[in-house]
Order: C-alpha cells, then sequence, then structure tokens
C-alpha cells in the first residue's frame, strides 16, 4: 500500500476521535457548569442567612423605601379607628359641655365674694367698740361692708324672706332665714327694696340698693349685716 493511501484512512479515524473526545469534553464542561452554579447558589443562600443586612445593601433605594414603607407601618383596624374617632368626640363634646360656665350663677357668686371681701367693721358682741355717731362706746352685733352709696346688694345665702321693714335705728332692712334656721338680717338698705315677704330666695339675688345705717351714719357708706342663731347674735364671718 502507498503512503498515500495510508494517510487517507488514518484521517477519518482521526477525525471520528476527535469527535468523540469534543462530546466528551462539551459533556463535561456542562456538568461543571451545573455543579459550580449550584455551588455558588447555595453559598449565597448561606451567606444571606447568615447575614440578613448584607442583602438589604443590595435593593436599590427606591426597593429599600418600599420595603421599611411596608414594614414599619402598624396595623390599624379600621373599626377600632372609627371608633376611637367617636369616642375622641364624646369626650371633645363632654369637655366642652363642661368648660361652659353658667355665666349668671359665676357672677352671683363674684357678686358675694366681692361683697364679704369688704368688711370694714367686725363683729363685737363682748368687746364694745367706739360709735362716732353717738360718741360712746358699744357692742357691734353684726359686721360692717363698705359699700358706695346706691349699690346692690346681693343675698349672702339661699333662704326665705320672712320680713322686709324699716327700723328707726338700723334703716330699711330685709331678715331671710336660711334651711338651717339662721336669720340673717341686712341693715342700710334704701326704700326700693326689691325682694317681699315669703319669697324664695337664692344666693346672689339682688335685695335692693344701699343707703345708709341711721346709728352709724357717721362712718364711711356702708351696709350692716347681722346673724342670728339659736336666738342669740352669732359672728357672721363664722357662718357666712
Amino acid at each position: 500500500m502507498k503512503q498515500i493511501d495510508f494517510d487517507n484512512n488514518e484521517q477519518p479515524k482521526k477525525e471520528s476521535k476527535f469527535k468523540a473526545h469534543l462530546g466528551f469534553y462539551l459533556t463535561l464542561f456542562i456538568c461543571l457548569s451545573a455543579v459550580t452554579f449550584a455551588v455558588w447558589t447555595t453559598y449565597t443562600s448561606i451567606t444571606d442567612y447568615m447575614n440578613p443586612n448584607k442583602s438589604n445593601e443590595n435593593l436599590t433605594t427606591s426597593e429599600q423605601s418600599v420595603e421599611k414603607n411596608v414594614s414599619d407601618a402598624p396595623y390599624s383596624n379600621p373599626s377600632e379607628n372609627n371608633s376611637q374617632v367617636n369616642n375622641n368626640n364624646n369626650s371633645s363634646a363632654v369637655q366642652n359641655d363642661n368648660s361652659i360656665p353658667n355665666t349668671d350663677d359665676t357672677q352671683k357668686t363674684n357678686a358675694v365674694m366681692s361683697l364679704l371681701n369688704n368688711i370694714s367693721k367686725k363683729y363685737s358682741a363682748d368687746n364694745p367698740v367706739y360709735s362716732a355717731t353717738f360718741k360712746d362706746w358699744r357692742v357691734h352685733n353684726g359686721i360692717d361692708i363698705a359699700v358706695e352709696v346706691g349699690s346692690s346688694i346681693p343675698c349672702v345665702a339661699d333662704g326665705t324672706v320672712k320680713e322686709v321693714f324699716n327700723d328707726e335705728l338700723m334703716g330699711y332692712s330685709v331678715k331671710i332665714e336660711d334651711k338651717d334656721g339662721c336669720t340673717y338680717i341686712y341693715n342700710g338698705l334704701n326704700k326700693d327694696i326689691t325682694v317681699k315677704a315669703g319669697e324664695a330666695i337664692k344666693k346672689g339675688d339682688i335685695i335692693g340698693k344701699s343707703e345708709t345705717v341711721p346709728s352709724e351714719s357717721a362712718d364711711k357708706p356702708h351696709i350692716h349685716i347681722s346673724v342670728i342663731k339659736n336666738g342669740k347674735y352669732v359672728d357672721p364671718s363664722n357662718v357666712l
């Protein structure tokens, strides 16, 4: 056989062998690639599990923002929210109702307090005090309250008007008895008294206007209030 024939016979064999080897190597490469991918995936999963913060670093800013907003938002039950709003509204309504004072009652209370804060002469039934009108010493069985002539005089306690009268020494007067049996006598009013005997009266109601107490005319303008309890004069400051 000639050399050229030998070479021609060997060439197909080499090509067939190369193809067989090529298929083997290709299969081996695919297998190695698959194994490498599997190992890398497993490694990444383990790494993410061990270090969850690292996975957040791979998120974009917008993705992190969305994730944070969703996870941080507290759960809210609509029915609970509606109930809370209703309760708040009800509370506000109650507060508003309680915060609105009765103007008339407030003014009456303030008038009484203002009157009682202007005592010019105290009660003195045991120790005589000097009378500038009579130029002598005598007991003072009530309290004097300084007021300007013509001032409106409020009742200092709830009660019933027992008598309206004019006394030669004490001037125009009103006698009022409360539920505990104490009798309050207001002296030094003018003749235009606004209450009548038998009439129920409340603390702060106006009984008339001030004028003068004849037996104390030398003193500055005032009214005289005395209190009788169990048939005896007592210090009004201990009762009012």
